[in-house]
């Protein structure tokens, strides 16, 4: 009977190009159909389907596209940006191969507050230094991780009111492998976050996820570049993500390579964090 393409409605937006000069019909089975008026009317007849009329049809087949997003303009943008670089007959098209998206983690995929995740990470193990040397228990800012003072929760204030933390950062973790490190990290971010009781790595923000998702799906190379360190976003970047350990761009560790084990051993975390211009830098190399 000529019907051209037979889909699921599901896929629906991706084949908007193709019904020109035709008609939309949706099956009793959920697919739909680009056909030829004439056709349609048989169809109709047969009771195969419904005519589907074509502003209805672009309206919830955008619907099924981030469907966590609220409708409006941000939306829309996203959506008029992917078609027009995956769009042959645009001028704005972009092949697959040069096609690269990349997102921060904290506050944009992942909750971070409080207290950003990779901070509580790291004071994780600065209080377990604590409990081996009680010497550290009376200074700054062991002590405060030690009586866990609210400072540790409240942002900034870590950093730009315990002065000494940002020196005893970077030890965390230090003089193990990488492999040990990774499957601490994994434990971590499966342990419940303090204030929101559930684990970290749960604490993602669907809306982007679906972005992400999204960009995929339209052969674009997604990556994370974050301020965190690198070990523990790769930890789960798969898990949680869906994206391959060296797409991961973040603040690395210094390594030595241990010859009588043949492993890495981390010896601390590098204190240039890859944040704001550092950023671009790395992306670079």
């Amino acid at each position: 009977m000529g019907i051209s393409t037979v889909i699921p409605f599901s896929h629906a937006s991706e084949y908007t190009q193709i019904c020109i000069d035709k008609v939309w019909i949706e099956s009793t089975k959920g697919k739909i159909a680009c056909v030829t008026p004439t056709t349609a009317e048989k169809l109709v007849e047969r009771g195969w389907g419904t005519l589907f009329d074509e502003e209805q049809f672009t309206t919830n087949s955008q619907s099924n596209l981030l469907p966590s997003w609220n409708s409006g303009n941000p939306k829309q943008k996203i959506i008029e940006f992917v078609d027009k670089v995956t769009n042959p007959s645009s001028s704005a098209f972009v092949p697959a191969e040069d096609r690269i998206a990349t997102f921060d983690v904290d506050g944009t995929l992942w909750i971070e507050k409080p207290q950003w995740v990779d901070v509580l990470f790291h004071v994780q193990d600065l209080k377990k230094m604590t409990q081996s040397d009680e010497n550290l228990r009376s200074i700054s800012p062991y002590r405060e991780i030690w009586n866990d003072d609210s400072i540790i929760y409240q942002g900034d204030k870590i950093f730009n009111e315990l002065n000494d933390f940002k020196t005893a950062f970077p030890k965390a973790y230090s003089n193990i492998s990488q492999e040990e490190y990774t499957k601490i990290a994994k434990n971590f971010l499966q342990s419940n976050h303090p204030t929101c009781g559930v684990p970290f790595r749960e604490l993602t923000y669907e809306p982007m996820m679906e972005l992400i998702r999204y960009l995929k799906q339209n052969d674009f190379k997604i990556f994370l570049v974050s301020g965190a360190p690198t070990g523990l976003l790769r930890s789960v970047s798969e898990e949680v993500f869906g994206l391959p350990t060296e797409n991961v761009i973040g603040t690395h560790a210094n390594l030595q390579f241990d010859e009588n084990n043949l492993i890495f051993l981390r010896t601390d975390l590098n204190t240039t964090l890859n944040a704001n211009e550092q950023k671009d830098i790395n992306i670079q190399k």
